[in-house]
């Protein structure tokens, strides 16, 4: 057991770009006061997210966020500890969850102040909601991000019940959110990954699994109204080639192209449109996951839980293993 002063406490810190090993684990840090709008969480549990990926190997670094030194983690569950200069709507013993932002105030995206990856986080007040009682402290970990990812993106879908949608990616942590926010919709859900995560997706409600091999060739769905490409792994020729002529195409990351089809009016020449995701924290939209979690609509897949202290391990492990659904870290 890792004991810490009443003003110190154990956590990971960044200290410059590079890979995971620039990340240490330490029992030195500072505990970080809630300012006014903020309150501070004692943290239960987070989880590995490739937002956080990208903070240490410097790819956010054009965006001149989340520099080093810093405590990563973006997603937090755990218990109201304190409460900053006036916050009305949380009390101390709260359980809650939520996309931490550290950030004064709220930015046009989610890429800003992180914490989680520690005993104690700060963060709004508003980035938070009240945890669901059917959900451990591990299973809402898994939420914040990756529920907010897969929502935001399908709402940029804009379909309807029997629309069709291919979800490449489909057993991450976003594409395993993804695929049940559909299913809920009425959507016929297309969606692809390894051969071994089939048979869950299936029960999940996939009206068909393909290897994720195996998309580009001819046998593969076309005249689809949309495709999600959560894994950012597919051509733009590959993802055209399986919608139809006035069909969506949605992306987690900005590309080149995106942004020209944005100033285009959000459509390729050939009239498909064109949409991305900008994950941001919204306790409201968090709100309505936490709903479809009551309704037992939506359960957040977990595929392995680690002490914090090795969270080298755990992404060693993720890299390895591609486990279906999310890997929590617990406090």
């Amino acid at each position: 057991m890792v004991i810490t002063s009443k003003k110190l406490m154990n956590g990971v810190q960044m200290s410059r770009f590079g890979r995971v090993d620039a990340l240490m684990f330490r029992q030195d840090l500072p505990k970080p006061e809630p300012a006014s709008g903020q309150v501070r969480v004692r943290v239960m549990a987070s989880s590995l997210n490739p937002l956080d990926q990208a903070t240490w190997e410097g790819r956010l670094k054009a965006l001149r966020v989340r520099r080093p030194p810093l405590i990563p983690g973006s997603d937090v569950s755990g218990v109201i500890d304190q409460t900053g200069p006036g916050v009305l709507d949380w009390q101390v013993g709260d359980d809650v969850y939520g996309f931490l932002d550290a950030a004064p105030k709220r930015q046009w995206h989610g890429f800003t102040q992180s914490g989680a990856w520690a005993e104690y986080a700060v963060t709004r007040a508003e980035t938070l909601t009240r945890k669901p009682d059917t959900l451990s402290f591990e299973e809402a970990a898994a939420v914040p991000v990756a529920g907010l990812t897969a929502l935001q993106g399908l709402n940029r879908a804009a379909l309807s019940a029997g629309h069709t949608i291919l979800i490449n990616g489909a057993s991450g942590g976003v594409g395993s959110l993804a695929v049940q926010l559909a299913v809920s919709r009425g959507l016929i859900v297309y969606a692809t990954s390894s051969p071994q995560h089939h048979a869950t997706l299936k029960r999940l409600g996939v009206h068909r699994v393909i290897d994720y091999h195996q998309l580009p060739v001819s046998q593969s769905p076309t005249g689809l109204d949309a495709v999600y490409d959560v894994a950012n792994r597919l051509s733009w020729a590959q993802k055209c080639a399986r919608i139809h002529q006035r069909g969506s195409v949605i992306d987690n990351l900005v590309s080149l192209r995106g942004g020209w089809h944005r100033l285009m009016g959000g459509r390729s020449p050939s009239g498909v449109r064109h949409r991305y995701t900008f994950v941001t924290p919204d306790a409201a939209a968090l709100y309505q996951l936490s709903e479809l979690v009551t309704a037992g609509k939506l359960r957040p897949q977990v595929a392995r839980s680690f002490q914090l202290q090795t969270f080298q391990e755990a992404y060693r492990w993720l890299a390895t293993e591609k486990p279906f659904g999310k890997v929590i870290l617990t406090l």
